[in-house]
């Protein structure tokens, strides 16, 4: 995806094609190839490193369970698996190599992520045993980046006024949900 191919014809980034659409409150695990060459970046949500050839790089410095928005691991052999959790935020994200150059020449694509605004994956916490919703109290209506408004009734104020929400969807979500990266080259699903 370049700036030429993406406009061309009058289009905006409201029309950029999306490589796949992946559903608001589920965790999917991705295959990416590449990031031993490439920084690997996703916007909005972080994900977390569930398999990279090894428990730890860097004398470790990246090890299996962290989080990340980008990363990076010259040494790694192989596919990274990273789990990303589709947390709260409906809309268009960003995923691209982090290199500058490379992401003006195509190594960049956008993921919808649809489904209900605030949703949040209901099993989080049989994935990760630290995991915790009781930061946030408060409520809010939120306005999206087309101008449409959406209310949820267990959106959150964080200590700064930021609104999140924290709210549970009831939707089932699964971990077997997976979708493969290619970053080498144009990012495809």
């Amino acid at each position: 995806m370049t700036y030429e191919n993406v406009h061309a014809g009058g289009g905006t980034m409201l029309t950029w094609p999306s490589l796949t659409t992946l559903q608001a409150g589920a965790v999917y695990e991705i295959t990416v190839n590449g990031a031993n060459a490439h920084p690997f970046h996703i916007h909005v949500n972080p994900y977390q490193v569930v398999n990279m050839g090894a428990d730890s790089y860097a004398d470790g410095y990246f090890q299996v369970g962290d989080w990340h928005d980008t990363l990076m691991i010259q040494e790694m052999a192989g596919d990274l698996v990273i789990r990303y959790h589709t947390d709260v935020f409906t809309g268009k994200i960003v995923v691209h190599c982090h290199i500058l150059e490379h992401e003006d020449q195509g190594m960049m694509g956008i993921l919808s992520i649809g489904g209900t605004e605030g949703a949040t994956y209901a099993d989080a916490e049989s994935l990760d045993s630290t995991c915790y919703r009781g930061k946030f109290t408060g409520s809010s209506t939120d306005t999206d980046i087309d101008g449409t408004t959406g209310s949820s009734t267990d959106t959150d104020t964080d200590t700064d006024g930021t609104t999140r929400s924290s709210s549970s969807s009831g939707q089932a979500a699964s971990l077997v949900s997976t979708v493969v990266f290619a970053v080498c080259g144009n990012l495809a699903v």
